[in-house]
């Protein structure tokens, strides 16, 4: 971000007290009224602002005529209307008809202030006639326009889903570009078993115990989880954190790489530590620590790891 366009960035730090999130009107409940129920000063503002309180007396004059199922958002960011599904029951015959937001109005239930509905100055019958939202044409417009970001209209859900995909393509690639890694691992290991010792004493896990720690296997967590846990010498003494796990040629996860002393990655020595010569604790805060029954003096005189 360049300095004039980072001077040209608008940030909100808080909310007004009328302001409404997205993730509230999503399945929110939309009710019908007359003309006689104010509306908002300002029908074509999309800046989705509940302006009154609705009490148990209006609430009985207002009929209610479906949910919401989306949101439609053209190209420019801004919102160009609810989308409401109408009739049915269960979910069973119902069809969806997009409102646009000068005739919506946002309120807050006045018994139970977190809910918010959705006021729509429209009667049954000219919704009855209203057409349907086309949402097979939609994604099909989507679909021809690649990722769909360039499309007139985008709905809230539709990108969530799409943002849920490409994260778990990117979890995917990781733990495949993690899976290669360890194969190159393997070859070492089949030349010779445990060569990654470089002929040293192995050393026995330390029985200890932590207050509000656990102990756990090693098999329990991913390799994601191990990656960056905090090394614990006899001395109850952090002197370093995980920077690999490796696997042995049976493919199961049989050392670590260690990051010894150093400051930001500067005078570390790196040492491999079988996981069967350390103690894993963690607690219900996902805090993972791993225990070694020798001194930081005595990590620091192990072979360095060549990698």
């Amino acid at each position: 971000m360049t300095d004039e366009t980072r001077s040209m960035a608008t940030f909100i730090e808080t909310a007004h007290e009328a302001d409404v999130l997205a993730s509230e009107i999503m399945e929110a409940s939309v009710l019908a009224h007359g003309d006689d129920l104010a509306m908002s000063s300002d029908a074509g503002s999309t800046d989705m602002r509940a302006v009154r309180m609705i009490n148990a007396d209006e609430r009985e004059n207002l009929e209610e005529i479906g949910g919401v199922q989306d949101v439609l958002i053209d190209r420019d960011g801004n919102i160009r209307g609810i989308i409401v599904g109408v009739g049915g029951f269960l979910g069973i015959g119902e069809r969806e008809v997009v409102l646009g937001l000068d005739q919506l109005g946002f309120a807050r239930d006045a018994d139970d202030p977190e809910s918010v509905m959705v006021l729509a100055q429209i009667d049954v019958q000219s919704l009855e006639e209203a057409p349907e939202f086309d949402r097979e044409a939609f994604e099909n417009l989507t679909v021809m326009n690649g990722t769909g970001d360039e499309a007139e209209g985008a709905g809230l859900a539709d990108r969530e889903t799409a943002e849920q995909e490409a994260d778990e393509d990117e979890t995917a690639g990781q733990d495949a570009e993690r899976e290669d890694m360890m194969a190159e691992s393997r070859p070492a290991h089949d030349a010779g078993e445990e060569q990654w010792r470089q002929g040293r004493e192995m050393f026995t896990a330390p029985d200890l115990q932590r207050e509000g720690y656990g102990r756990a296997e090693a098999d329990n967590f991913s390799v994601d989880e191990l990656l960056g846990a905090n090394v614990y010498d006899v001395n109850d003494e952090d002197v370093g954190n995980v920077d690999d796990v490796m696997a042995g040629a049976d493919n199961q996860l049989e050392y670590v790489v260690v990051d010894v002393g150093g400051f930001l990655g500067l005078g570390e020595h790196t040492v491999a530590i079988g996981l069967d010569e350390v103690t894993i604790l963690h607690d219900d805060a996902d805090d993972l620590r791993l225990y070694v029954d020798v001194t930081e003096e005595a990590l620091n005189e192990m072979p360095e790891h060549q990698r």
